[in-house]
């Protein structure tokens, strides 16, 4: 197990430097288009677009971070025996919670594709451009979900997150 560890470790490195770039340029390009929609209102015009691109591309960033901070434990959560429990005791529920969101994931994973697959002829209200590259969000978002998980998973015990 500690050998998959060290291979995905040596895997997550990379991509959370693609996910951070991503993100981080998600981040900016929203603050653009907004930037640059309040001087269209202020001109008495106004983008059809800017709203719902604004808002998938948060969509994408958040399933791009999502599996991250699931991985690296920030999510929100209840810890209280954490602190109750012995150590060995805390090591085997991380195992099992890091199973259930494996399972979890996967099952998101295999309806958020399907639903992308459904939807895929749909177009944005303002663009003819399809939705299936808002949908993707979702699957790509849920396989970092089992990515971590598994990482999750596998460390060794001692190893943080």
């Amino acid at each position: 197990m500690k050998k998959v560890y060290e291979f995905l470790n040596k895997l997550a490195t990379p991509l959370e430097k693609v996910i951070f770039a991503f993100a981080g340029a998600g981040m900016a390009l929203i603050a653009v288009i907004i930037f640059i929609q309040v001087v269209f209102r202020v001109l008495g015009r106004s983008l059809s677009w800017s709203e719902e691109i604004s808002r998938y591309i948060e969509v994408w960033i958040v399933f791009l971070t999502a599996g991250y901070a699931l991985g690296k434990g920030q999510h929100i959560c209840m810890d209280l025996l954490i602190h109750v429990l012995p150590k060995k005791v805390n090591f085997i529920l991380e195992k099992v919670n890091a199973v259930i969101c494996i399972i979890f994931a996967g099952i998101c994973t295999y309806y958020s594709y399907l639903y992308m697959m459904s939807e895929r002829m749909q177009m944005f209200a303002s663009m003819n451009i399809s939705k299936v590259w808002v949908y993707i969000s979702m699957v790509i978002g849920f396989v970092l979900c089992i990515f971590y998980s598994v990482m999750n998973l596998t460390r060794p015990e001692g190893v943080d997150p």
